[in-house]
């Protein structure tokens, strides 16, 4: 029974970091998996430092659009006044 439960740990784990890592939203993982608590889906996933490079890359192209659109909103902002 030991290594029954290893055994479902281990591919819970595996399949938490490779549906994370292949795009699958956290919401829908957290479904998939069964959860309740998503702390535990968390526990499962282990994410190689590659995905780690590229979700930070990602973040800092989301801020600087969005640093981008607040410019440009209050320059549009500004010639109205």
């Amino acid at each position: 029974m030991h290594a029954v439960g290893a055994f479902v740990r281990t591919e819970e784990c595996g399949a938490a970091s490779t549906l994370t890592m292949a795009g699958v939203s956290q919401r829908d993982v957290i479904a998939m998996l069964g959860h309740r608590d998503p702390r535990m889906t968390i526990r499962y996933q282990h994410l190689s430092p590659e995905h780690l490079y590229e979700a930070r890359a990602h973040w800092r192209r989301v801020r600087m659009i969005a640093r981008l659109a607040l410019f440009r909103h209050r320059e549009e902002e500004a010639t109205r006044n």
